[in-house]
């Protein structure tokens, strides 16, 4: 293919993304214009606490790499501002606190550029896959807490842990970003704008999920009860008992995603 060909393939492939895959192409193209190349990167979903101009902010770090991050965030920030920031990384040793600059923002979020190589953590990114950078929030309660509590087997663990690999795998694909929090008797998985699109309860046997439909509707699924009695926003539940229940109950999360994107304006 010539390089007329090329560039023309490039402009055919780049208008038929959806807006949301657009955005996420410039981001990394940012990233690396602005010398990332030299680091290696990798997506991730890491909570941050940061500052600007004395104002504290909690987001998720969506990139990573020892040169910067990429915080996505609906809360504009003007480039050319310092940020100081700390976060954990999932397994590593010590909190990171590192300060840097903000080289581009748009209304999805902003990339920060370390004002030095964080090259403490340059062989944990390299001995790292993303899938593990992809972390539940367990601030309120462990999942073996959960596990403990709601007295689940070694085959419902095993069936959680598939379907969260599942899901990642799923939604890296399609560049979703996403995170989960625990709760009381299991797992939230909230998007863009901290919106819960999935509300995992874990019991002995089986896994028992509710998905957000808004004032949409899923295929096969019928509505139910999302957050409280009667309001039709939601599911009804859907058990995961055994592997051949994955590949459907990811199915549905999709659908559950892109209506909590559509409820929400995006």
């Amino acid at each position: 293919m010539n390089e007329h060909g090329v560039k023309q393939r490039l402009i055919e492939l780049i208008d038929n993304m959806s807006e949301e895959h657009q955005r996420d192409l410039l981001n990394q193209l940012d990233l690396q214009d602005i010398g990332y190349r030299k680091h290696l990167r990798k997506s991730c979903s890491i909570a941050t606490d940061y500052t600007i101009k004395d104002k504290l902010y909690k987001d998720f770090i969506t990139n990573i790499s020892a040169g910067g991050v990429y915080i996505k965030t609906y809360q504009p920030q003007s480039a050319g501002q310092k940020v100081s920031m700390t976060f954990v990384l999932p397994k590593f040793n010590k909190p990171i606190r590192i300060n840097g600059k903000i080289v581009r923002s748009s209304s999805q979020g902003f990339a920060i550029k370390f004002y030095r190589e964080a090259k403490e953590f340059i062989d944990y990114l390299d001995k790292t896959d993303e899938m593990s950078l992809i972390k539940i929030d367990e601030s309120s309660y462990s999942l073996e807490q959960i596990y403990t509590t709601r007295n689940a087997s070694n085959s419902t663990r095993s069936l959680f842990n598939k379907f969260n690999e599942n899901l990642i795998k799923e939604f890296q694909r399609h560049r979703w970003f996403f995170h989960g929090k625990t709760h009381q008797r299991g797992i939230s998985y909230v998007g863009a704008k901290k919106k819960a699109f999935i509300i995992v309860d874990i019991n002995r046997d089986f896994l028992s999920l509710r998905f957000f439909t808004g004032h949409g509707g899923i295929p096969n699924l019928k509505k139910g009860t999302w957050l409280k009695s009667g309001d039709n926003l939601g599911s009804e539940r859907y058990r995961i008992v055994n592997e051949n229940h994955l590949e459907q109950a990811v199915f549905f999360a999709s659908k559950a995603y892109e209506l909590m994107l559509f409820e929400i304006g995006l």
